[in-house]
């Protein structure tokens, strides 16, 4: 008789997701309790019956997914019976255990798949898969599709069988995203363990808006943010309105974020900041030029931004919360309470930004944000609000509509789902490779945040050149990620408490910001779930916890770092590019031009090649001006625009490798 390989196949977190961990765990009591309290019999078709003692009956036909239907008992949804008859099967069956291999749901035939879904059914699903859907793609043992046109995502935890697809939607198993999982499979190439693919036609590229777009941006380095005059802003926000219109979501932000440091500098605001303007500035290029070239390098609705980044109004919401992040700013600093949805599963943040650069960070944590609720205190519970809205960069807006801030025991193996929580380091960092350069992905706050299961902790240590204190945590596979926490005078009692906490032990649970460093998924957290008879949270850049003293590398100066000359080279290029930006080309002098062939020097002393010869071509441009009458701005913001976006994505790429 041939053995029950979907049930086989089905894991420990296979059925946690199929149930929740309580039955499962109450399961595998009941399993594992001598006598057992069951009777199992396999008959010749495969058929696998199992008799409870308290009289549940428990059927399980082969090429049938396990629903509440296949047992006797009065539950609506599946219970402790199923999950404890497929425990039973594997416990007593005397198939040898195989190692899962990596396999593809695009293998999938068309035969099985028409035996779920009906003609007008399919036909359905094809008009939405021609519509135009991004989707992301990672083959392997548990193979994934996320879709992130459609906010879900689809597991296929059973190699070959349809029937046990699940997804996050509301939809009976097997639903439509798993079907359309399979034929975005389908156009994955062969050779690829994991990547992006994009249906529907190609999108039209807006050239008018664009010419515009260049227009506007060339007119703003020529008179600089200092010289904005109100017609020239009043540009800028019908040029928003006009991306948002043409459905080109995250330029119309990006432009948006620009305008605000315009504003801030005609308000004499002390968060403004000429460098996040110029981070705008080299943004909007490199997402024009994507979309203006339509190469297909990059999926466009990365690029432009999908129909649901809109802003969107939420009623009767609930949002754990994962911890509380800081992101240091030239002039500022940003407080975000990361929280994740109950009910669609993606992160969101409540975001609040303080011109102060001097107070501990615990102190402008205890900022109230949702009536008298503070930012610490939201990350730490579970907000329930009966509406707000949600902004395309998914920042939560409240509303004011009650809310109420409830404690949460920190069962995130429950109460945070996939793709939010990352069990398998090996398919985050898949994931992760998949993803395109920041200037060119989703803008939402919750990209490149996850949750990650830890089962293991090695090598935890200060490291005195680095200030930072770091460890090597492990997962259930023996995977390895690197933890990364930056000591700062502001959170000081924050990070002492991290490193006592994890030199006693791992912690269940570790949120925040991931990124991949030379092939190593790193992860700087913004909250870690321990569990000493019962669990705790602790928010490292807020904690105010007493720990013990820390070894003297803490308490020193920060250790100097080996300089960088290219590091150095990008900085300085960066202020030089922003000091223009505010100043104009217009108001560019012989001081100015001094300064520039100081950097052309330094640049050509290093080497450089092609960032070097649009400086060079710069340069050679404002030269020009001194000596000719009809000297046009255009010829050196053409080449200086190209060096911004060459600086722009170096110093990207430095920040990406820590």
């Amino acid at each position: 008789m041939l053995p029950r390989t979907d049930l086989l196949a089905l894991s420990v977190e296979d059925l946690a997701a199929l149930a929740n961990r309580g039955l499962l765990k109450r399961a595998e009591r009941e399993v594992q309790s001598d006598p057992p309290p069951y009777t199992l019999r396999t008959q010749s078709d495969g058929t696998i019956e199992v008799v409870w003692t308290d009289g549940a009956i428990c059927t399980l036909p082969p090429a049938t997914p396990l629903d509440e239907r296949l047992c006797s008992c009065a539950a609506t949804t599946i219970c402790r019976h199923l999950v404890g008859a497929v425990l039973a099967y594997q416990r007593q069956s005397d198939h040898p255990e195989e190692p899962a291999a990596a396999w593809d749901p695009g293998q999938i035939e068309d035969a099985q798949i028409e035996r779920y879904f009906r003609k007008t059914a399919l036909a359905q699903a094809r008009q939405q898969f021609a519509a135009g859907q991004l989707i992301e793609l990672v083959r392997g043992n548990k193979p994934m599709a996320r879709f992130h046109t459609l906010a879900h995502t689809v597991r296929y935890p059973v190699p070959g069988d349809l029937a046990y697809a699940r997804c996050d939607c509301a939809e009976s198993p097997p639903c439509r995203h798993a079907l359309l999982g399979v034929w975005a499979f389908r156009c994955l190439a062969a050779d690829q363990t994991a990547g992006l693919v994009e249906t529907g036609e190609p999108l039209p590229v807006p050239g008018m808006l664009l010419d515009e777009m260049e227009k506007v941006l060339v007119e703003l380095l020529a008179v600089g943010i200092a010289g904005c005059s109100a017609a020239l802003a009043a540009r800028l926000r019908r040029l928003a309105a006009a991306c948002e219109q043409a459905e080109l979501v995250w330029p119309a932000e990006v432009v948006l974020e620009l305008l605000q440091e315009q504003e801030r500098y005609a308000a004499h605001d002390a968060r403004f900041c000429a460098t996040l303007a110029l981070d705008c500035l080299a943004e909007l290029c490199i997402r024009s030029d994507a979309i203006r070239s339509h190469t297909g390098a990059v999926p466009q609705r990365f690029v432009r931004g999908t129909t649901s980044d809109r802003v969107s109004d939420r009623v009767g919401v609930r949002l754990v919360g994962l911890g509380l992040g800081v992101i240091l700013r030239p002039k500022s600093v940003r407080l975000v309470s990361y929280l994740q949805d109950a009910d669609s599963g993606e992160v969101v943040g409540v975001l609040r930004e303080f011109a102060d650069t001097t107070r501990p960070f615990a102190e402008l944590a205890r900022t109230p944000v949702v009536k008298d609720i503070s930012l610490a205190a939201l990350a730490a519970g579970q907000l329930v609000t009966r509406g707000g809205k949600y902004t395309p960069e998914r920042q939560f807006l409240p509303g004011r509509a009650p809310a109420a801030l409830n404690p949460q025991s920190y069962e995130w193996e429950t109460l945070v789902r996939p793709p939010g929580r990352a069990d398998d380091f090996a398919e985050l960092r898949a994931h992760l490779a998949t993803l395109p350069p920041a200037p060119l992905r989703s803008r939402r706050l919750g990209t490149s945040f996850h949750i990650l299961a830890v089962a293991g902790i090695e090598d935890v240590h200060f490291s005195t050149v680095d200030q930072a204190v770091q460890a090597v945590l492990r997962d259930t596979q023996g995977q390895s990620a690197l933890l990364v926490h930056p000591f700062t005078s502001r959170n000081r009692e924050g990070t002492e408490a991290l490193l006592a906490r994890l030199a006693q032990g791992p912690p269940r649970f570790v949120a925040g910001p991931v990124r991949v460093a030379a092939s190593q998924v790193v992860i700087e957290p913004v909250a870690l779930v321990f569990e000493n008879g019962r669990r705790s949270l602790l928010q490292p850049w807020i904690d105010t916890s007493t720990a013990d003293s820390l070894p003297d590398a803490l308490s020193a100066a920060p250790a100097a770092p080996p300089a960088d000359p290219l590091r150095s080279f990008l900085d300085q290029a960066w202020e030089a590019l922003a000091e223009l930006l505010v100043i104009g080309l217009d108001r560019a002098d012989e001081l100015t031009l001094r300064r520039w062939r100081a950097l052309g020097e330094y640049g050509a002393a290093l080497g450089l090649v092609r960032a070097l010869s649009c400086l060079e071509q710069f340069i050679a441009a404002l030269e020009a001006r001194q000596h000719r009458l009809d000297w046009q701005v255009k010829q050196a913001i053409e080449p200086l625009l190209a060096f911004a976006v060459f600086i722009y994505m170096a110093r990207q790429t430095f920040s990406s490798s820590g």
